[in-house]
Parts: structure tokens; C-alpha cells; sequence
């Protein structure tokens, strides 16, 4: 039984030592996590070593269409609103073939209201009708013969038929109005796609091209970014507390604007990765960018501090 004893007392000093070089490893991790009372803390609050600015919005504004560019409306620098108009492309043909389609949907339309022969084909099965009518009289009364009879009955049939196709030929008069009216909207569609409009509110961050070259369908020629909302991107170490424990938790945030201004921002995380990585996970929160005398505060790339309030 002493051969037992002393494989259990091994056993202990292990589960010991493994406890020790955990809370060293917590200890030496890159961020800190502070417990605000001691023992088991009610809450915990974890400072990452480095916080950056990043752009929640920065994209490449390309041509829908092939052609030259003809007027190129904003400069770097420069803030733009949401559906102002960035570049024009040269658009002649685009505008031509816009008005031919509304010079044949207007044709199409005024076919279309056209009932005339409908109406002159009611009123020849009518007068059938009525001539067959009488033509029965007559053979009641032995006044006509069978041949006769069958003509006018062959004319009314005809009429009636008559009247069919021309309710047939209106009905396609008025689909092919309808589709020279899709005509136009497709036109004006391709018109506008000519004229590059802004998608947010958001500043010029490089104009990639320039007026007189010739671009194509998906050529990038601005690039924008969207100031008004930038996000706090952090690495957080994530010893000591279960991650979802940093779901929508409080975050306070300073950034560094020059050697004596500092802007401070109290949020809650609304961003946490799925993955881990070397023991860390990326979180980001969103905060509204100050403007001071028409200039944005916080830029891409700045440092920031931050520390994170948790429930562990």
C-alpha cells in the first residue's frame, strides 16, 4: 500500500504546480486582467495593451459602364453626401437610345388605345347577323335558296370570327405598349448607370482616375471612406473569464489626439470574433467620430487605450 500512498502525493503536487504556472501565465499576458475585489470577482476589468482606429466603411467606387469620363465632379479631401453625384461618363449613345425607345413607346401607346376595328368588326357581325336573320325568313317562306342560306350564315360566322381577332390584335397592341414602356425604364436604367453617385456620406480618399481616360464596367476610379462612425478594434487575452462574457460588455476608450487633447468614449462591445488566436480574441465597438472646425477627430491607424469591464 506505500507504493500507492506516494503515487497520489505525485498526483497532488502536479495539479499544484499546473494551478502555479496558470496564474503566471496570466500574470505575463500582454493584457491585463485585474479582479475588482478579491478572491472571486464579481467583475473584472481587462486593459489589452493596444486598441487601433479602423474604418467600419472604406470602399473602392468603381464605373457601371464602359466610356470616357467626362466630368469628374469631386476632389481628395473633399466630403460628399450620400446620392451626390461623384463622375459623369460620356453618355450620347446611352441618351440616343433613350429617346428612341420613348418615341416608340409613345407610337405603341397611341396604337394601343386604337379600338377602331374592333368596333368596325362588331359592326359587321351585327349586319351578319341580322342579313342571316332574314335570309331564314325568306327560307321559311320558300323565297331563297339553301346555298344562300349557307353563304349568309358562312358570312356571319366569318364576322364573328372577325371580331375575335381583332380583340386578339388590341390585347397585343397593349402588351407591346406596355413592353415599350419597360423599354424606357430599361434605358433610363442604362443612363444612369453613366452617372457614379456616392453611397453614404463619407470623405474622398484618393481619386484613382482621372478625367479624358477611358475606363470599363468595374474599374475602381475613387476610394471613399465613411467618417461620421469609425469602430475600436482591440486584442483582448482571454485568461480568467468565459468570452461571451465579453458580449455587449462596458468599454471605455481614450484616444490620443495630440500631446495635450485627448477625446474619451464610454460604449459597450458590440463586435467579438469567432475565432481565437495565440490566446487572444479581436473585439471592436462602434464610436460617433468628434468633428472639430469641419475636421474629423479620429483616422485610421491611431492608437487608442481602452479597458473592458467583464462578468467572468
Amino acid at each position: 500500500m506505500f507504493p500507492m500512498k506516494i503515487h497520489l502525493s505525485f498526483a497532488t503536487w502536479l495539479v499544484m504546480a499546473a494551478a502555479l504556472l496558470s496564474q503566471a501565465a496570466v500574470a505575463q499576458s500582454t493584457g491585463r486582467v485585474s479582479p475588482s475585489q478579491p478572491g472571486l470577482p464579481a467583475t473584472m476589468t481587462i486593459e489589452p495593451d493596444s486598441a487601433s482606429i479602423k474604418f467600419i466603411h472604406s470602399i473602392q467606387v468603381a464605373a457601371q459602364a464602359d466610356g470616357l469620363i467626362q466630368e469628374l465632379l469631386v476632389d481628395e479631401g473633399q466630403n460628399v453626401s450620400e446620392g451626390q453625384e461623384l463622375l459623369k461618363i460620356d453618355a450620347r449613345v446611352a441618351e440616343a437610345e433613350l429617346r428612341v425607345a420613348q418615341k416608340e413607346a409613345e407610337a405603341a401607346a397611341q396604337k394601343a388605345a386604337q379600338e377602331a376595328n374592333i368596333e368596325y368588326a362588331k359592326a359587321a357581325f351585327a349586319l351578319a347577323q341580322e342579313e342571316l336573320e332574314a335570309e331564314q325568313r325568306l327560307w321559311e317562306q320558300a323565297s331563297t335558296t339553301l346555298s344562300s342560306l349557307r353563304r349568309k350564315t358562312l358570312e356571319r360566322d366569318r364576322a364573328r370570327f372577325s371580331v375575335d381577332v381583332a380583340t386578339v390584335e388590341h390585347n397585343q397592341d397593349v402588351v407591346a405598349a406596355a413592353v415599350a414602356k419597360e423599354k424606357v425604364n430599361a434605358a433610363q436604367i442604362r443612363l444612369e448607370l453613366y452617372s457614379v453617385k456616392a453611397p453614404f456620406d463619407a470623405v474622398v480618399a484618393e481619386r484613382l482616375r482621372d478625367r479624358g481616360e477611358w475606363i470599363r464596367a468595374g474599374d475602381p476610379v475613387l476610394r471613399l471612406v465613411h467618417m461620421n462612425e469609425v469602430k475600436v478594434e482591440a486584442l483582448v487575452p482571454v485568461q480568467g473569464f468565459a468570452i461571451t462574457a465579453l458580449h455587449g460588455a462596458p468599454i471605455s476608450i481614450q484616444v490620443k489626439i495630440n500631446p495635450t487633447q485627448v477625446v474619451s468614449f464610454d460604449t459597450h462591445i458590440d463586435f467579438v470574433a469567432p475565432e481565437v488566436r495565440v490566446n487572444r480574441v479581436r473585439v471592436a465597438a462602434r464610436v460617433k467620430n468628434p468633428k472639430v472646425d469641419g475636421i474629423w477627430l479620429l483616422r485610421e491607424g491611431m492608437n487608442a487605450t481602452c479597458q473592458i469591464t467583464v462578468h467572468p
